[in-house]
């Protein structure tokens, strides 16, 4: 639809039908947000209340945690559209009101959404499946939850598959070629395993760099993670810069782990402001890789794949 002054916009998402859409949402060029309710509807025309929300209201009515009332009245609103389609012409009018039509919707409130455990309970399902199937490690991170956009821009994806594979490659030491990608459906998740055999349960296994990565991108504070940069200092650098672009670009994401040990894997929701207070944080964090530490043994190998030595300590 055109909305003079507001611009041309798109139905995004429908959140309640009967016999058609009553309740929806459009979007504009812009990535703007407009939330709909109808008002009436005749022979004539049909017409709407609509409400500007971002994308936090969105992802509260999409996993069923706000309401559509609230969602109408989220904040200090002073507009509220009211969108006339007139079907003749097939023209769209609208005027402003500085508060909700009466009536609308009703006063008790009704949620349109999916439940966010049984989502949760779905990708966690998923995951030990593919693990059940292939019988190694894998990570799955999910960006666009509960919408219909299946896709990522070109630059972002690009980021999030190099911060991945830079933290992987350190932490393995593998070379290149060793960290594959596929999409899963589901709005955009990327599922991520090794294509080498997991046979190494130490640091520097795949299925480590994977928890390691999930402990990262869901972390709450450095705190959480500060072990994880003290035992190698190398993935500081990748993972300020990973976390970085996620900030940047507001995403919300989910982030889901599956290995030997997991019985049921956890899905980790992270909020953009979650992102932020990270990547705030892990600015003013600095790891010395210059630490050591000395003990007697005899050297057994080196493997000159992954660049570690084998010891046998004194005390066998």
């Amino acid at each position: 639809m055109h909305l003079k002054e507001l611009g041309d916009y798109r139905l995004f998402k429908v959140l309640d039908v009967l016999d058609y859409a009553r309740i929806f949402v459009c979007e504009n060029s812009k990535g703007e947000y407009l939330l709909f309710a109808e008002i009436e509807t005749n022979d004539l025309f049909e017409k709407w209340v609509a409400v500007s929300v971002d994308e936090d209201i969105l992802y509260g009515l999409f996993s069923n945690k706000l309401s559509v009332q609230k969602a109408f009245d989220n904040g200090d609103k002073t507009k509220y559209y009211i969108i006339t389609h007139d079907f003749e012409s097939d023209t769209f009018d609208y005027c402003v009101e500085s508060s909700m039509p009466a009536n609308v919707i009703s006063k008790e409130e009704f949620f349109v959404g999916v439940d966010e455990d049984e989502e949760n309970e779905k990708l966690a399902l998923s995951a030990l499946e593919a693990f059940r199937q292939s019988d190694a490690p894998l990570l799955d991170i999910r960006f666009n939850p509960y919408t219909p956009n299946h896709s990522l821009s070109a630059e972002f994806l690009s980021c999030v598959l190099d911060g991945v594979n830079k933290i992987f490659r350190r932490i393995t030491k593998y070379k290149n070629g060793c960290l594959n990608v596929m999409t899963i459906s589901g709005s955009f998740l990327l599922r991520f395993s090794s294509s080498l055999p997991d046979e190494v349960s130490g640091n520097n296994a795949s299925g480590n760099a994977f928890k390691t990565i999930s402990k990262i991108l869901s972390a709450s504070s450095v705190e959480d993670i500060s072990e994880v940069f003290a035992e190698n200092p190398e993935i500081l650098s990748p993972s300020k810069e990973l976390v970085s672009n996620l900030a940047k670009r507001k995403r919300r994401y989910d982030v889901i782990y599956a290995d030997a040990k997991t019985k049921r894997p956890i899905v980790r929701n992270v909020a953009p402001d979650k992102v932020a207070a990270l990547n705030d944080q892990l600015k003013e964090l600095y790891v010395s890789d210059e630490d050591f530490d000395e003990f007697e043994g005899v050297l057994e190998g080196y493997d000159v794949v992954r660049r570690t030595f084998s010891v046998t300590s004194k005390n066998g």
